[in-house]
């Protein structure tokens, strides 16, 4: 791929995932984030590669860069990314070479209990449809399998007050 098309991809990801209020990326492309946003992140993925074994899915992977984390862990056989959004995951397969598939978290299209381990990180605050998402989740784990999902914490996020303060966040937990 030349360098240009690749500078065009990027820029397409970054004007999708805009946040109009702090004028950062919402979704993490990595070298267009702050630091200290990346390091958070990352080390998320660190620890999730701590408990991942066997086929793991990577539910909502953005740009692949939790997944190329989660492939190096020792007990990791292979790594699914999924992401609704297609550039992220072209970005993906480019940079990180990523196996992705493009899909909705609320339904994910894959036989039932097919992974030993799911990781969605940042993911569930994004979603309408918490429960449909936790059951998808569900039915893709093998029985004995691990769910490993963090989510921001509200108190630190929108303290005292009913509505999410970031405009992506339809629910946030304490």
């Amino acid at each position: 791929m030349k360098m240009t098309k690749l500078t065009d991809l990027i820029q397409r990801i970054l004007v999708k995932h805009i946040n109009p209020y702090t004028k950062t990326p919402e979704l993490i492309l990595l070298g267009y984030c702050s630091n200290e946003t990346a390091g958070e992140h990352i080390s998320r993925y660190y620890l999730a590669s701590k408990f991942a074994h066997g086929v793991v899915l990577d539910v909502a992977s953005g740009t692949c860069y939790g997944s190329s984390i989660l492939k190096r862990a020792s007990g990791v056989k292979m790594v699914i990314s999924v992401d609704i959004d297609r550039d992220a995951l072209r970005y993906g397969r480019i940079v990180y070479a990523a196996d992705c598939v493009c899909a909705d978290a609320t339904h994910l299209p894959f036989r039932k209990h097919v992974f030993d381990s799911v990781v969605s990180l940042e993911t569930l605050e994004h979603i309408r449809d918490q429960r449909a998402f936790l059951d998808n989740v569900k039915d893709s784990i093998k029985k004995g399998g691990k769910l490993i999902l963090s989510t921001p914490n509200k108190m630190y996020t929108s303290p005292f007050i009913p509505k999410p303060l970031n405009p992506y966040h339809i629910n946030e937990f304490y």
